[in-house]
């Protein structure tokens, strides 16, 4: 999960295909199967991850794990989300949003509550789309998860674009960047880059008080 995180995907799948290989029990294999879905989708392989979730969520619902349930519902809906099958996407996203709600998982809510925005912004939702990724943006703020923090600015640069609001767009990967450089991830930082370039925005220098 770590090598997926620093943006070496290939080497946190096959980490977490040796963990899957190795799991001595149906509640390790399925975390391992959970995140091995999860690294599919640091790839942005929606097809990949969506089999390996599918099993990871259905092993979960015979434990008591209330808190790997909902996160891995959650990754389910974002990769549904990448398969384009949107519909779907929403309804796991909600069905993990109550999970993590009754788990009493913070973190899982700001997961659901950032797939619920990714997947209103695919829709063209962009007023349900902002409120779902603000509120995400709010709780992985005040729990000081700096990299969940860094990829929902990544996601309000972009409806920010999408609203024809430039200057906050590159606020936000002006954001982004500076978490990321902050985390040691330059692949991540090349992702923002690459990002302001393809949407002709600045990011060197400027204000970056603004949250959102």
């Amino acid at each position: 999960m770590t090598n997926a995180i620093m943006g070496r995907c290939e080497e946190g799948i096959a980490a977490c295909q040796q963990s899957l290989n190795l799991a001595p029990d149906p509640l390790s294999r399925a975390v391992a199967l959970g995140w091995l879905g999860y690294a599919y989708i640091e790839k942005d392989d929606g097809p990949g991850a969506t089999p390996l979730l599918e099993q990871s969520v259905s092993e979960f619902a015979n434990f008591g794990f209330a808190q790997f349930h909902g996160w891995f519902t959650i990754y389910l809906a974002e990769a549904r989300r990448l398969t384009g099958d949107l519909a779907m996407a929403e309804t796991l996203a909600l069905q993990g949003l109550a999970r993590s709600t009754d788990a009493g998982s913070i973190y899982g809510i700001g997961l659901a509550d950032r797939a619920l925005g990714r997947i209103a912004y695919a829709k063209g939702d962009l007023t349900t789309a902002g409120t779902q990724l603000d509120r995400a943006l709010h709780t992985f703020a005040t729990m000081e998860t700096r990299y969940d923090l860094g990829r929902v600015h990544l996601d309000l640069a972009l409806l920010a674009h999408a609203k024809d609001d430039r200057a906050r767009a590159a606020n936000h990967l002006r954001q982004a960047d500076q978490l990321f450089a902050t985390l040691g991830l330059p692949s991540h930082s090349a992702r923002v880059h690459e990002m302001a370039q393809s949407l002709s925005l600045p990011i060197a220098g400027g204000s970056s008080d603004e949250s959102h």
